[in-house]
């Protein structure tokens, strides 16, 4: 009998109102403490989440491994129901923190062989039950190289970028075979506000392949991290593995004391000192490790504006360009641009290439998605081979 391996995904929680707002402490906290911020302050009475984000991120595995499921019920316990395709599958009996941040870690327990694609899975305590249309993406093989499709700044809400975003998600469904994941790089939605980010969630889940999402400085315009956080988190940045290849996502955060963007990676600066710190630990020196694909919103390096501020451009830099990284992606500044390791496109074309490997990890930067007629880019990464396109709609 065949076992498979899933994750929980946010799904949308309860919403935010008044009294869900304590001080302001994730500012102090540090981004990177997200989830146990989550836990404590931001989960009503008698709610449950699923404790990994909602903007895709599924557990992509082949059937035969193990389970790993988290979620987060302060007051309801450890003892939860796990639900797939809308079938209880198993009674689960977690190890919860003082926060109520709960996991288990299942093997043999769930006995149903998934076919493969998307599944949704619904975590239920008591009463309680949050659940994600996509949480789990079951694949026949992982292959070297991987190909990615990177999508970049859709800005629902601007103009006819819905439209268009959803002429994107239609090209990227019709790929075969498809992708065997795609990355978003931030700015799902233009000025954050709930509409937007319903709606560009909702093309997220049209998706066939598995997504994994970070955000962008203006997903938080409108509303503040605090308020989008049930939605886009508990947990905003994660590693994930595509079998031989692992991905690295950092979100965006978003300054919370003067609104001048200098503390965060939100307009001009770059991960706070939270997250740099667990980049080290996802990131180690030397070699060794799975080749890796790491992404976020703001660019390193950009030939005309708007790549990481100082306070931590150097610090992530040194971080990323390590022998296992491969690439590394982002968007923000609406063009395409290519650069290696140094920060030179010299001889790098804009259209494809195949990046030689003294010159990894290669940086790539997205132009906007929603900029007519619409577009993304193809890469294919592995362990001996890093090459990319970008592919305008028709």
């Amino acid at each position: 009998m065949k076992w498979l391996a899933v994750v929980g995904v946010v799904a949308c929680g309860p919403g935010n109102g008044p009294l869900d707002y304590p001080p302001p402490a994730l500012g102090s906290l540090g981004l990177h403490d997200s989830l146990t911020y989550v836990a404590r302050n931001l989960t009503l009475p008698n709610g449950v989440l699923l404790a990994h984000p909602k903007l895709g991120q599924p557990a992509v595995h082949v059937a035969g491994d193990t389970i790993d499921v988290a979620w987060i019920a302060p007051e309801l316990g450890s003892a939860a129901t796990l639900t797939i395709d809308g079938v209880a599958a198993v009674e689960v009996a977690g190890a919860c923190d003082a926060d109520g941040v709960c996991h288990a870690t299942l093997g043999g327990e769930v006995s149903a062989a998934l076919a493969t694609g998307l599944h949704a899975l619904c975590v239920g305590v008591g009463a309680a039950q949050d659940c994600s249309s996509s949480a789990i993406a079951i694949v026949d093989a992982f292959h070297d190289p991987v190909t990615l499709v990177h999508v970049s700044d859709a800005h629902v809400g601007d103009g006819d970028s819905l439209a268009l975003f959803d002429d994107v998600v239609a090209s990227i469904n019709s790929i075969e075979p498809q992708p065997d994941a795609i990355v978003f790089t931030g700015d799902g939605a233009d000025v954050g506000t709930s509409q937007q980010h319903a709606d560009f969630i909702a093309e997220l889940a049209k998706l066939r392949a598995p997504v994994f999402a970070v955000t962008g400085n203006h997903d938080y315009d409108a509303v503040g991290i605090d308020s989008w956080l049930l939605d886009v988190a508990p947990e905003l940045d994660y590693a994930a593995s595509l079998g031989a290849v692992r991905l690295i996502g950092v979100s965006s955060g978003q300054d919370l004391d003067d609104g001048n963007h200098d503390t965060t990676i939100s307009e001009s600066s770059g991960p706070d000192a939270s997250q740099l710190a667990w980049l080290g630990t996802q990131l180690p020196d030397g070699a060794g490790s799975p080749p890796t694909v790491v992404f976020f919103h703001h660019p390193i390096y950009n030939g005309l504006f708007a790549t990481i501020g100082p306070d931590s451009r150097d610090a992530l830099k040194a971080l990323v360009t390590e022998p296992y990284v491969r690439a590394v992606l982002s968007g923000h500044t609406h063009i395409s641009a290519v650069f290696d390791a140094d920060g030179d496109s010299r001889g790098l074309s804009l259209d494809a290439d195949v990046v030689d490997p003294a010159r990894w990890p290669l940086h790539y930067i997205a132009s906007r998605a929603t900029r007519a007629p619409g577009g993304y880019a193809v890469l294919h990464v592995g362990t001996s081979r890093v090459d990319y396109r970008w592919v305008e709609l028709p």
